[in-house]
């Protein structure tokens, strides 16, 4: 078969049709590598996910166990913390630490402020009297 002879525009020689014919040959046969082996082997999260507590459904319980149903539910709700949570809340109980020891100096602080004036007051009205 001819390119030339069949189409009915530019003239190519086959130099060029090969080059043009290569690159697609390379796309296309990377993308069917790609496909037939997704296909062959498809990646199945279920099978990883399927033991996990989150996708477990509780055991159906009746009567008066209703409770520990209730319980099982949520023992299953609380996710360990990820190493950026864990610094962020470690910071920021530092800074609430940091602010509590200043307001606790302040009131240390304005505490003799107050005992001082009450000395200073007595020492005034002892004087007067």
């Amino acid at each position: 078969m001819n390119f030339n002879e069949i189409s009915n525009g530019i003239h190519c020689d086959s130099n060029s049709i090969q080059t043009r014919w290569a690159s697609l040959n390379t796309a296309t046969l990377k993308f069917s590598a790609i496909y037939h082996a997704r296909e062959r082997s498809p990646p199945s999260a279920w099978q990883r996910l399927k033991d996990a507590p989150k996708w477990k459904q509780p055991p159906e319980v009746k009567g008066d166990n209703q409770k520990e149903k209730l319980d099982m539910m949520n023992d299953n709700k609380e996710e360990p913390v990820g190493v950026k949570i864990a610094k962020r809340l470690k910071i920021e109980h530092e800074k609430d630490l940091k602010e509590l020891q200043r307001s606790s100096q302040i009131a240390q602080k304005k505490n003799k402020i107050d005992e001082n004036m009450n000395n200073i007051m007595a020492q005034e009205t002892d004087s007067q009297t």
